[in-house]
């Protein structure tokens, strides 16, 4: 009976993976040929589309995820709390309900992803980036301290997730071919972001500490929401050091966009700054007055959610991302990304990179991982 039950189980995880796979290439290409506008409909549409696969394929009851539905449930708990704060739900608030909790349901999926999926993410998102750059002219003035490079693309952020679990794995090909894809698309801050997590896994295993690695990633996760939050007086610290720039140009304009958050804050009431403004809302303050999104996810949690959902936050990452040393890496990676980018809210990176957080940590182990190698080192 055992045995049936795992061949079904099996049968049904293989298929899962395919199907997934095959709907997150179709997603992704859509979003990037259709953009923001009718492309994000695509988008919303893949958790629902997974779930009710899932469904079907273990017949009525799929595979669940615990710590990630914990994390959901809180989600929701804390969203709840912003919009009764509130009192309403703006456009940009159905937006995050809908990619938050959609990306959510997606880690809330288990089953146990083949290793060609990583292969498979990495041609759905070269593709989509050739959908993306369709037309437009390739910069060929890179400029490392401006953020400019060849394409400039969001799909940096998973094709720099993806070249953590290449390096990881010792998949040299691979690391290669994704690192030229990974640097034509260039965000500076990804860039950084791989190079620390990298930096933190293998210090961990160097120095014999991997008992810490949990505790070691969450202390930097609260580090990086720390800096966040204070990066009206890091920018201003940094042009007074640099000398013949200003805040804003050092922060290539960010630093505005937290200085209208942080007036924001002072003008809210108490019951706000425990349980935010609601969801979408530090996106609506600062599009009115730039037209761009906050480019700090961990200010824009504080003003949505408030302190409570900020606290709640680190809870439901370390619930989704805690689970075993490449998910800390991406833990780490997620954390510094969050502090000058839109990651919290591009529901295309979490669609890309949940397909390699699937893949078992053993079957990791199978590709003699860098871990091995540093230890013998060391």
């Amino acid at each position: 009976m055992a045995t049936a039950l795992n061949i079904k189980g099996s049968t049904a995880e293989a298929s899962l993976s395919r199907w997934a796979s095959l709907l997150v290439f179709l997603a992704i290409c859509a979003w990037a040929a259709a953009g923001e506008g009718s492309g994000r409909y695509a988008i919303y549409a893949l958790p629902p589309a997974l779930i009710a696969l899932s469904v079907l394929l273990y017949n009525g009851r799929p595979w669940i995820d615990r710590g990630s539905v914990i994390g959901l449930q809180l989600y929701g708990l804390v969203a709840a709390l912003a919009l009764a704060t509130n009192g309403y739900l703006g456009e940009f608030g159905m937006r995050d309900l809908l990619i938050i909790g959609g990306y959510l349901c997606l880690y809330s999926l288990s089953f146990k992803a083949p290793q060609w999926v990583a292969d498979f993410v990495l041609v759905t998102l070269a593709a989509g980036m050739v959908i993306e750059n369709l037309g437009r002219e390739v910069n060929t003035e890179i400029q490392l301290v401006e953020s400019e490079g060849m394409l400039e693309s969001t799909f940096a952020f998973p094709l720099g997730a993806l070249l953590i679990y290449f390096i990881l794995t010792r998949k040299w090909l691979r690391v290669l071919i994704t690192f030229v894809i990974f640097f034509a698309a260039f965000k500076r801050i990804a860039i950084m972001a791989v190079i620390a997590a990298l930096a933190v896994y293998v210090f961990v295993r160097m120095f014999r500490m991997v008992r810490l690695e949990k505790a070691i990633v969450v202390a930097i996760m609260l580090a990086c929401s720390v800096v966040a939050l204070h990066t009206l007086e890091i920018f201003t610290f940094m042009a007074r050091e640099v000398g013949g720039t200003n805040a804003t140009g050092v922060s290539l304009g960010r630093f505005g966009f937290a200085a209208a958050l942080w007036e924001e804050w002072e003008r809210a009431s108490v019951p706000q700054m425990l349980f935010g403004r609601g969801p979408g809302e530090a996106d609506a303050i600062v599009m009115r007055m730039s037209g761009y999104n906050p480019h700090n996810d961990w200010l824009k949690i504080l003003t949505d959610y408030g302190a409570f959902g900020l606290v709640a936050f680190y809870v439901i990452l370390l619930k989704v991302f805690g689970k075993d040393p490449f998910r800390l890496c991406l833990l780490t990676y997620v954390s510094i990304l969050m502090v000058t980018a839109n990651t919290f809210i591009y529901m295309h990176f979490h669609a890309a990179i949940f397909l390699p957080a699937m893949i078992p940590s053993e079957d990791r182990q199978k590709r003699r991982p860098l871990a091995r190698s540093v230890e013998r080192r060391s």
